[in-house]
């Protein structure tokens, strides 16, 4: 398990790849509802992945299942914009890059024949 460190004027502070996972989970959950992200929904358990960056900060793997019909790359952008703000304001981590995975599409009950 690796950890990242961040240094403050008052000590470091040392996380996890537990704790990473857990944020990044947070802060997916978060930028779906709070930022109006519409038609993705994050899968769990598990739905997101943690690994060392090889430019020093992390690279995060997202697994999610789209709703038909949503603009994909539009709403993947949006996602991924606000996933990096929110993980550098919340650890000042950087992230090196955003994978998303699309794992599955929800056609909705009003769409089926």
């Amino acid at each position: 398990m690796s950890t990242h460190q961040i240094n403050t004027d008052t000590g470091t502070i040392t996380l996890n790849d537990n704790a990473i996972q857990s944020l990044l989970e947070n802060a997916v959950s978060e930028c779906l509802t709070s930022q109006h992200i519409g038609g993705l929904e994050l899968l769990s358990p598990s739905g997101t992945r943690v690994a060392d960056s090889e430019a020093g900060g992390i690279d995060a793997t997202i697994y999610v299942q789209m709703t038909y019909g949503a603009i994909l790359t539009e709403i993947i952008s949006n996602l991924r914009s606000s996933l990096q703000q929110k993980i550098q304001s919340l650890a000042e981590l950087d992230v090196s890059k955003i994978n998303i995975c699309v794992e599955k599409i929800h056609v909705p009950d009003t769409m089926k024949t």
